[in-house]
């Protein structure tokens, strides 16, 4: 009987993690839809591979990777900020294990990107990412600044 709380609690959250791996999947094929019909370079069209992007991130990096660098090649072409930053964000929520110097740089950039533009929420997410790196790379008391 005392196995059975956590036994209860692991079994539930592994039911959640399998149908939000699904709606996931099922958010990344309508996108993957969408962007085959969609025709113009245009801010939609950034938007759209950032949305894909991370719909797709936690079962397939290099896609997300490849991905934001065309929305990160489009915004500079467009001269769309907003759409730089969050393809910066988006790649860079690929590297934290991997390569957290790398994640860091481009969530900093993101983040004087945003603040430039003053997105607020912008602002407000990729400074918790930027917290999170330095939690990761176990500099807890400059994390806690963030």
């Amino acid at each position: 009987m005392r196995y059975f709380l956590p036994f209860a609690i692991v079994l539930t959250m592994s039911m959640i993690a399998v149908l939000n791996v699904k709606a996931q999947n099922q958010r990344a094929d309508s996108l993957d839809k969408v962007m085959q019909k969609y025709k113009y370079d245009d801010t939609t069209k950034v938007r759209l591979l950032n949305e894909l992007g991370y719909a797709v991130y936690l079962i397939d990096k290099k896609r997300t990777q490849e991905l934001a660098q065309q929305s990160l090649e489009l915004s500079g072409k467009l001269n769309y900020a907003k759409g730089k930053a969050e393809a910066l964000w988006l790649d860079a929520i690929t590297y934290p294990q991997s390569n957290p110097m790398l994640a860091k740089a481009k969530f900093e950039e993101a983040l004087k990107i945003a603040s430039e533009i003053n997105d607020q929420e912008a602002i407000i997410k990729y400074t918790i990412a930027v917290g999170t790196i330095y939690g990761v790379t176990k500099k807890d008391s400059v994390a806690i600044e963030y």
